[in-house]
């Protein structure tokens, strides 16, 4: 099991992503429709959407997909004047590389004539990336203090089943277990002699419990609506690996190395979704979003060995509630070829004056777009294209770093669906 995860995680990429470091890649089709999916049923995807469209799908079926990922992040200081740009304020780009977020999907109900009782149920898992970020900045830039390197990778993996209460009314439920790796490097201001700054690397893994719940009903031919609630979850890390550098000689005994706990709390989320099937050939999709940000308030790290010179650290997130608006549409040209837009806005989970480089939250649009090919009745391919730009002003005074961020972010998805 392990192998396998780290072979994920392996591909996952680096990504400065806001609104609580939350992704929107588990499914090639519902990203190209802006990211809904709560009552747009469109494929076994629909595990993680809501677990309640399972029962609506016809046949059994499989979706391997996956996204590559480009980022760029920068950050204009407002104070220090170093390599400055033409607006005389020095400009410090996070390094990140390209990488690829993978998912996949399953669906199965037993046949109805051999087995009566089952023959509204169908039962699922999926396996997919609900969260991360991860950065590195260069050396003694303006906030190093608060992050250098940042690195956290979650998945999720989701036995979920399916029951068709009657024809237009569906609900289902998954349980979700969380496995996850956080990375954290910076400097604290305590310099030696040299005038080198004590470094402190923090490194451990997590797990997580919690359950995906939806129900899905059809209100006519037309119209179709859909709620799904996930829990909050609480990835707790324990005895993870702590060790610092550049130690002053007369601080060695009084920072030790050893480990460290911590709680990296996971929001509770709730969607309300409408679709409306215009004909046979136009379909139109919203979903609202609620996230519960609020859970995270701080960073609090509880490490094994404290001395009077170095103790547990607190440090403020003070995270707010916050939501995203998703609308698509899909098109279907002929049997074979279906085209796909959307658009998302989502609101920022840092309210003004917290914001950090790690988490650099903004108020924003992220535009979509994507099409699929039906090869024959068991293969599809389909094809996904996002694009967000995320830009925010703050003077984080706690932390004493001000300025301009810019994060751009490029999600090219593409998918296998197999249906037997």
């Amino acid at each position: 099991m392990k192998k396998i995860v780290a072979l994920i995680f392996a591909l996952c990429p680096t990504l400065i992503l806001a609104q609580g470091f939350q992704l929107h890649t588990q499914g090639i089709k519902q990203q190209a429709t802006g990211g809904s999916g709560t009552a747009f049923i469109q494929d076994a995807a629909t595990i993680y959407y809501n677990p309640a469209g399972m029962s609506l799908l016809d046949g059994n079926s499989v979706i391997i997909g996956g996204n590559f990922v480009s980022v760029k992040s920068s950050f204009r200081d407002s104070a220090l004047i170093v390599d400055v740009d033409e607006n005389n304020k020095s400009i410090t780009h996070a390094i990140t590389k390209p990488g690829i977020t993978v998912s996949a999907f399953c669906v199965y109900g037993f046949d109805s004539t051999a087995l009566n009782w089952l023959q509204n149920f169908k039962f699922g898992l999926g396996v997919y990336t609900p969260v991360g970020t991860s950065a590195e900045w260069k050396n003694n830039w303006n906030g190093r203090f608060l992050v250098e390197k940042l690195d956290i990778k979650t998945l999720n993996i989701q036995p979920t089943a399916s029951y068709k209460i009657a024809d237009k009314l569906s609900v289902g439920a998954g349980f979700v277990y969380t496995y996850g790796i956080i990375h954290k490097v910076n400097d604290q201001n305590t310099p030696n002699t040299a005038g080198e700054y004590l470094t402190v690397d923090l490194k451990g893994d997590f797990h997580a419990f919690g359950a995906n719940i939806g129900a899905h009903y059809k209100i006519n031919d037309a119209i179709s609506v859909g709620v799904r609630y996930s829990t909050e979850m609480n990835g707790k890390i324990k005895d993870g690996d702590f060790k610092t550098t550049n130690l002053a000689k007369d601080l060695t005994d009084s920072v030790p190395n050893g480990k460290f706990n911590l709680t990296l709390p996971l929001p509770r989320v709730l969607s309300l979704g409408v679709a409306y099937k215009v004909n046979e050939n136009l379909d139109f999709t919203t979903d609202f979003t609620f996230y519960e940000y609020s859970v995270f308030k701080e960073f609090a790290v509880d490490f094994e060995n404290n001395t009077q010179s170095f103790e547990d650290v607190t440090e403020p997130r003070g995270f707010q509630d916050t939501y995203a608006v998703m609308l698509g549409g899909q098109y279907k040209i002929n049997e074979s070829i279906y085209t796909r837009l959307g658009i998302r806005y989502v609101t920022s989970a840092v309210p003004d004056g917290k914001v950090t480089p790690e988490n650099p939250d903004a108020d924003r649009f992220a535009y979509s777009a994507g099409a699929g090919y039906k090869i024959n009745d068991a293969f599809t391919v389909d094809a996904s294209f996002s694009y967000e730009n995320v830009k925010r002003s703050d003077n984080n005074t706690y932390y004493g770093i001000a300025g301009d961020y810019k994060t751009n972010a490029a999600f090219t998805g593409l998918s296998l669906t197999y249906n037997y």
